[in-house]
């Protein structure tokens, strides 16, 4: 019979509220504001359903793990109810929550209880803050690592017992990450360098651990291939997730070891305080992390490995993969080093989750820039289609149901709200693909100078905003401007619609 004494009890109440603060946020976030990003891996995954091929029909530079997912999960809740995908990240955050309460280092079920509800009170703090909410390829991407951390590398590092399942989903956890974006693959590589040298040089055995993670990992990869085969093209992935990322893309963002620094220097500011958060959490996780760990070395190697994930920097929400893993480092080590000091470890992680509900409440929210102020008066709506709104009437008015549009430079959200898909290659055209375009790879050429007059979709939806205040449309596709001029008449009533001319005539 189970005894359960005032510690217990104590963090089963801590539990139990983080839980419903959990379940709580996730309701809000379904009803949130959407973001670019994560309506494309909605997008994405409807144009699947429609039986596109990903990275030939449907071309997105983000990794393909993202849209198995999405589209997985609406094989499930289907896509008519579009704002359900979000769950994608309920789940991973969920998975990763569940790992950490049966991680091998936890010995009793008072710590099990603390660091559960320590990893669901920190997501909870920043879920819209940071939009953890959004079906993004970075939320994912953290809770992978974390489930690898829970599951065999802090176990190992602590020399705890570890059962095959633990390798096993750890492996499988850690192998995906270069399907979520190949950017994280810094973190796998470190992660089964650490594994090997403790099976194989300090800790025999360890050896079938090591097998049994070899092995998630290979199954993990193998069900993603065996996807990609059937719904993507597998050279396609290469080209558009990376060698246009690798060549092209890195060219318009701040992305390198100067970022990473940056990202460490202290700033008191709204948008800056749950960056800073982060980095101080990584930063004394680490620490513990080395104090406990039975092999310094691997230790250093994992903290290196983590720390890969924020070479993007931390100033805006695409610090989210290094936010979660940070947060999953601190909880870990943290919860492990006062597994002795029950009275401690509980009065520091209130203390912990006071400190995190702070920040939460002061902080600019990275996705839109909001206030807790302003986020509290947005008005909870599921993300759809949008009748009410002028465009997509109009948009309607000239096209089937069956026909596809063209949104340019970048707004998939349109698609959603007119319930109209994209023209085959094209979702959004972006000044790196004119880059792309203009060195592209034999069979691989996207072109929208030379596309767009073959495919002539019935409306044109043409925001002519400047692309991050520096690149006009004038400068990456005047191609696109003149055809539209010749071809296309803009409607008097909303500036963003182009009609192709001869419907413009029939109607």
């Amino acid at each position: 019979m189970l005894k359960l004494d005032k510690n217990i009890i104590i963090c089963f109440v801590l539990f139990f509220i983080s839980i419903s603060f959990y379940i709580y946020r996730n309701i809000v976030g379904i009803g949130f504001l959407p973001f670019g990003d994560e309506t494309g891996h909605f997008l994405g995954a409807i144009t699947i359903q429609h039986h596109d091929i990903l990275y030939r029909d449907y071309i997105d530079e983000h990794g393909p793990l993202i849209f198995l997912v999405t589209w997985l999960l609406g094989q499930i809740v289907g896509f008519s109810k579009i704002w359900l995908l979000r769950l994608v990240s309920t789940f991973f955050i969920a998975m990763s929550g569940i790992s950490i309460f049966y991680s091998p280092i936890f010995n009793n079920l008072h710590q099990r209880l603390l660091a559960t509800a320590l990893w669901f009170f920190a997501m909870s703090s920043v879920w819209t803050v940071q939009g953890l909410y959004l079906d993004s390829y970075w939320t994912v991407g953290g809770a992978l690592t974390v489930i690898g951390l829970a599951t065999v590398i802090f176990p190992m590092l602590c020399k705890s017992p570890i059962l095959t399942i633990h390798a096993f989903i750890g492996g499988a956890a850690i192998g995906l990450l270069p399907a979520t974006a190949y950017s994280f693959s810094f973190v796998p590589l470190t992660f089964f360098i650490v594994v090997a040298y403790i099976s194989i040089c300090k800790h025999h055995e360890y050896r079938k651990i090591f097998l049994f993670s070899l092995l998630g990992c290979c199954f993990a990869n193998l069900l993603v291939m065996m996807w990609l085969l059937i719904y993507g093209d597998l050279k396609g992935l290469i080209v558009y997730h990376f060698v246009l990322n690798q060549f092209y893309y890195i060219n318009y963002v701040s992305v390198g070891l100067k970022t990473l620094i940056d990202s460490f220097i202290p700033s008191f500011c709204n948008d800056h305080l749950i960056s800073n958060l982060v980095v101080y959490t990584f930063i004394v996780g680490s620490i513990i992390l080395f104090c406990i760990s039975a092999y310094k070395m691997s230790a250093l190697i994992i903290i290196l490995g983590v720390l890969t994930l924020q070479l993007r920097g931390s100033v805006g929400f695409q610090n989210g993969a290094f936010l979660i893993a940070s947060f999953g480092l601190f909880i870990l080590s943290f919860v492990r080093k006062t597994e002795n000091k029950p009275i401690l470890s509980i009065f520091s992680s209130v203390l912990i989750m006071l400190i995190m509900v702070v920040h939460g409440k002061y902080a600019t929210s990275s996705p839109f820039g909001e206030t807790m102020d302003k986020r509290k008066n947005i008005t909870w709506k599921l993300f759809g289609e949008r009748l009410d709104l002028g465009f997509t009437s109009e948009i309607q008015k000239y096209t089937k149901a069956d026909e596809r549009i063209l949104v340019i430079p970048y707004n998939p959200d349109v698609y959603i709200y007119a319930n109209r898909l994209p023209i085959k290659k094209y979702h959004a055209y972006l000044p790196w693909e004119a880059d792309y375009a203009r060195h592209s790879w034999n069979g691989y050429e996207r072109d929208i100078c030379k596309d767009l007059p073959l495919e002539k979709p019935p409306v044109i939806y043409f925001d002519n905003y400047i692309v991050w205040g520096q690149f006009p449309a004038e400068k990456y596709m005047p191609c696109v401007l003149d055809f539209m001029k010749i071809e296309y008449t803009r409607l008097p009533n909303n500036s963003y619609v182009y009609v192709r001319n001869d419907l413009i005539h029939k109607n």
